[in-house]
């Protein structure tokens, strides 16, 4: 795992900036899009929540919709704030 992490995730900070806030190792407030991460985390919570709902509570209206389109936009989300793959080789 240590010597595939650099191939897998090229742009990591140095293990010193591990314990340092976002907004400490970004240039800008936008940069680390802690938003969007933080939306997609919320979105993560709605569907388990929407899913334990319909599952142990009472059955919701279209359920499927509702519990997929807040994983999927949980999903994008959390992409969103990944910074984008480089090439190797």
């Amino acid at each position: 795992m240590a010597t595939t992490l650099p191939l897998r995730w090229p742009h990591r900070p140095a293990e010193a900036e591990w314990g340092r806030p976002c907004h400490a190792r970004c240039p800008g407030p936008s940069c680390c899009g802690g938003a969007v991460l933080a939306l997609g985390d919320a979105l993560f919570v709605t569907s388990d929540a929407l899913l334990a709902t319909n599952k142990f509570a009472l059955p919701l209206p279209l359920n499927g919709l509702w519990i997929l389109a807040t994983y999927w936009a949980a999903q994008w989300c959390i992409a969103h704030w990944l910074p984008p793959r480089t090439q190797i080789g």
